[in-house]
């Protein structure tokens, strides 16, 4: 039973506990619908959040959707809003990072509004799968996939108790339960790389092993378990190695004595910690740093999300443009 091996999953994660109350991102498609209709049998205390982005014609339809089932559930809701353009326009993100960021901003104010330190969202095995080939696919420098459980802002956590169900169960579940849902078409473009991994790659893949969403889920396990190891070692050496000023990081050329595994990461945290994306920061990227580190003083590197690496006697400076 799916709410069985959800149940399973949050214990075991120790992703939700009985008495706190979460707040549940619901978009009205069928992995969000799963994912508070489960939490809601197994008791848990939810309050529903639905931001609307107004990119569709469809969007307010699924918004009055969204309130239409939470009322038939007797579940708190909170309603919400974006420009999502607008925040394009200004952040200069894609439309679907864009969207992404809007959305956490309104579940964690939402959250806050309630007193709650949970989020939950509808990310599944299947989720998890694309995100690895995506990750493979862009040369990324971090290979783990997604965490069940991940700190946002101020002590805030995201869960994803959905993660080890597949999209299939959870069709299966929703065909069971007789609910119906609704189908986000802008999931089918083409236009966006995971639609392509999800639509054209991934079935390829299972010409040569119908169970590689379960492979790729194992896999992401190992990787985040060694990936843990990996920054708890440095998370020893970070502080000596370091120093963090407004708006950028002086690290001194020790580090490249260092094993290279905890030089790229390094290198990422004191580019996280200069304030910045790391989103389109590649593995290319950071071995052009790992480079860097052994230029003479006085030069520079220029990085994606307008990060610049500057050369100076036995330090390199991470910072961000303007800073």
């Amino acid at each position: 039973m799916l709410a069985r091996k959800v149940l399973h999953f949050i214990e075991e994660s120790r992703l939700i506990d009985h008495p706190e109350v979460v707040v549940v991102g619901v978009s009205g498609g069928p992995d969000s619908l799963c994912l508070l209709h489960t939490l809601w049998t197994l008791g848990y205390k939810v309050h529903v959040a639905h931001l609307n982005h107004r990119l569709r014609e469809e969007a307010d339809a699924e918004a009055d959707f969204v309130l239409k089932l939470a009322r038939e559930l007797k579940l708190p809701t909170s309603l919400g809003l974006a420009d999502v353009k607008n925040h394009q326009h200004q952040s200069h993100l894609s439309l679907e990072e864009s969207a992404r960021e809007l959305r956490y901003e309104f579940l964690t104010s939402v959250a806050r509004s309630i007193g709650a330190t949970k989020i939950a969202v509808g990310h599944t095995a299947s989720d998890q799968a694309e995100t690895l080939l995506l990750q493979i696919i862009r040369g990324t420098g971090s290979l783990k996939g997604m965490d069940a459980c991940v700190k946002y802002h101020d002590g805030m956590k995201v869960v994803r108790p959905l993660l080890r169900i597949k999209r299939e169960e959870i069709l299966k579940y929703l065909e069971q339960q007789g609910l119906a849902y609704q189908i986000d078409y802008s999931n089918l473009s083409p236009a966006f790389l995971r639609n392509r991994i999800r639509l054209e790659l991934i079935p390829l893949l299972k010409d040569y092993n119908p169970r590689i969403e379960e492979a790729l889920f194992r896999l992401s396990h190992i990787l985040r378990d060694e990936s843990s190891f990996l920054e708890g070692e440095v998370e020893e050496v970070y502080g000596s190695l370091a120093q963090k000023k407004e708006g950028e990081v002086i690290l001194s050329l020790d580090i490249s004595r260092l094993h290279p595994a905890l030089v790229r990461r390094l290198i990422r945290r004191a580019m996280r910690e200069a304030g910045g994306n790391l989103r389109d920061v590649e593995l290319k990227h950071i071995e052009e740093v790992r480079r860097a580190l052994s230029w003479r003083p006085g030069r520079r590197l220029c990085l994606p999300h307008g990060f610049t690496l500057l050369t100076g006697r036995g330090c390199v400076v991470v910072k961000r443009d303007g800073a």
